[in-house]
């Protein structure tokens, strides 16, 4: 599937880009400056180069990295109720 990446979202590559640069199963996010970081290999592909380095890749969302940060979200949610409650 094809997908518009989004900063603060990790993503799993389901098809190598042309150059080959991104491969199946990379996971990758899109950083705080338009450069794509690639947690599998551990390094980045600056801005400049992203439109070359990712054409004809596609990317899903990492299901499994989008719920451990829901899961740890929410203990923190649950925290804070806690201590609101505790402040009345």
């Amino acid at each position: 599937m094809k997908h518009d990446m989004e900063q603060g979202m990790r993503y799993i590559v389901t098809k190598d880009s042309n150059d080959g640069t991104f491969v199946v199963g990379d996971k990758i996010e899109l950083l705080h400056d338009n450069a794509v970081g690639n947690w599998t290999v551990g390094g980045w592909i600056d801005a400049v180069d992203v439109p070359e380095a990712t054409a004809g890749m596609e990317v899903e969302v990492d299901t499994v990295w989008l719920n451990r940060k829901k899961d740890v979200l929410q203990k923190q949610l649950d925290q804070l109720n806690r201590k609101v409650q505790d402040a009345k």
